[in-house]
């Protein structure tokens, strides 16, 4: 069960990083010939912090994981 989510929050963590990824190539592409710089620098922030954001939530859970089952063994051994 233990790999099952570690291998599902890694997956989930690939696609955030790939699809920010992508949405920077779209912006960089289809947006800045506009030459609307401080809406691209904002929009771009954004989503960045977004991603990054949702990326370290999955992967505080991903360690926080095994060391909620540690402490419960560690209370029920006591």
């Amino acid at each position: 069960m233990m790999n099952e989510f570690y291998r599902r929050a890694l997956i989930l963590a690939l696609v955030m990083l790939i699809c920010s990824f992508l949405i920077d190539i779209f912006i960089g592409l289809i947006i800045q010939p506009k030459k609307n710089y401080k809406t691209i620098i904002k929009v771009r922030g954004l989503l960045i912090g977004i991603t990054y954001s949702a990326l370290g939530i999955v992967l505080f859970i991903a360690i926080s994981w095994p060391l909620t089952n540690i402490i419960q063994y560690l209370v029920n051994l006591w």
